[in-house]
């Protein structure tokens, strides 16, 4: 393809060694990742897609071993919104019950007002446990499930469940496939790991306490290719990277965190309707979106990878170009099951959140100005296969000639601060 402002549908798989987006080299039938050079023949791709989605995804263009990076150009200085981005404002630290109540006051009500009982199972004689809030419970030993007629007469199980207009809700989504309890066991094990700086949370009352729960909320997916310059030293560095599939958080819940959740399948996509959804799972319908705290997020995100991978000791992006993608009929419902604290001064906060799919959890704390984010890894593994969010480590790259092809460069090339053991141990952070 020789005209580059040409665009076409193409099928974007995840390398299976290094999960960054892999694109058909149709000379060679093969298709191959940019980013580490790994390569599988046409009749082994993944086949096929989920038809709920229409995806979008252009084609990286390579020529003589070169990338063409014309669609993320020109750079533009990378905004600077002070005290008023979502981060520094303490945005992200605001309630998920002060946010329901603001959005939707009678559903904060209900869910608020709710009796709870307990009876004994018909079947095995375990303990259930009831709500006057949701529409059955289903006992935790034997599987059998009670349905209460009240609730449906009165409607109050669909005004708790669902947080903003009914006629908002996205007609698919991601289904749960982690159950509360393991959720609640991907949460311990993360405090655990990290058992020093969760000291002064009692987990066990946060995990009890009426904050926690199951939630579906809304996102849209993306692609984006990204050219980002950083000042680590005496001269400027440029760094290409891509976010295929990524998901665009509407309003609701912290969207850091919920970034550190991913990757997902959307392989698994499926029609959603709250009628038919069991549990006490509450449902955020699409709100507003967040296109200021995106920006200050793909900052803060890419920024972190530049840190961890090439120890460039660099405090933020100096410029960066974008080449954005949206998906046609791509506005999923994602399941997740989320935990907060707030101390009675505020300075005090946890928010944990785990991956309602694949069970991987993260956690970040905040003292006074202090904050940390954790990452549990789900205990099985990932199938890269099909279309999945992905996301390319950035690699150090350089213009070489017109018209805007770069060639990628050695990654030692984009160390400029503190020691470093050997090669391999970076090509290792990378692939």
């Amino acid at each position: 393809m020789n005209n580059t402002n040409t665009e076409i549908n193409v099928e974007v798989l995840a390398c299976r060694q290094c999960g960054a987006p892999m694109y058909p080299d149709h000379v060679r039938s093969l298709i191959c990742c940019a980013f580490c050079g790994y390569c599988v023949p046409f009749s082994s791709a993944a086949a096929g897609r989920d038809i709920a989605v229409k995806y979008k995804h252009r084609t990286l263009e390579i020529k003589d071993g070169l990338l063409n990076l014309m669609r993320a150009q020109p750079l533009s200085a990378v905004p600077n919104r002070g005290s008023d981005d979502y981060f520094r404002s303490g945005r992200r630290w605001r309630s998920l019950e002060k946010f329901i109540e603001t959005v939707d006051k009678r559903a904060f009500e209900t869910y608020r007002k709710q009796k709870k009982f307990v009876f004994s199972c018909l079947k095995c004689g375990g303990e259930v446990g009831g709500s006057s809030a949701a529409d059955m419970a289903e006992c935790r030993y034997c599987g059998m499930k009670f349905g209460f007629s009240g609730n449906l007469e009165f409607k109050r199980e669909k005004i708790t469940r669902i947080i903003g207009y009914e006629g908002a809700m996205p007609g698919k989504c991601l289904p749960f496939k982690i159950s509360l309890d393991e959720a609640g066991r991907a949460a311990r094990r993360l405090a655990e790991a990290h058992r020093a700086d969760f000291g002064g949370f009692s987990l066990e009352s946060v995990l009890n306490n009426e904050s926690f729960g199951a939630f579906y909320v809304p996102g849209d997916l993306r692609d984006y290719k990204i050219l980002a310059e950083v000042i680590p030293g005496s001269s400027a560095q440029l760094f290409y990277l891509e976010w295929i599939n990524w998901i665009n958080l509407f309003d609701s819940v912290d969207i850091d965190l919920f970034d550190r959740l991913a990757p997902w399948n959307f392989n698994e996509i499926g029609p959603f309707n709250t009628d038919y959804t069991e549990g006490m799972v509450r449902f955020v319908a699409v709100i507003n979106a967040l296109d200021d705290p995106r920006d200050d997020l793909m900052c803060r995100r890419i920024t972190e990878e530049l840190n961890e991978v090439y120890n460039l000791g660099v405090s933020g992006l100096f410029k960066w170009g974008k080449d954005f993608q949206r998906h046609s009929s791509a506005v999923v419902s994602f399941p997740i099951y989320y935990w907060e604290y707030r101390g009675e001064d505020k300075d005090k906060c946890l928010n944990i959140m785990v991956n309602g799919q694949s069970g991987k959890a993260a956690a970040a704390i905040r003292r006074g100005r202090s904050e940390k984010t954790f990452v549990l890894e789900p205990s099985e593994a990932f199938s890269f296969s099909g279309e999945v969010s992905m996301r390319s480590k950035p690699v150090p790259v350089k213009y070489v000639k017109p018209k805007f092809l770069y060639e990628v460069l050695p990654p030692d090339q984009a160390v400029r601060r503190g020691p470093v053991s050997s090669l391999r141990n970076i090509f290792n952070k990378i692939f």
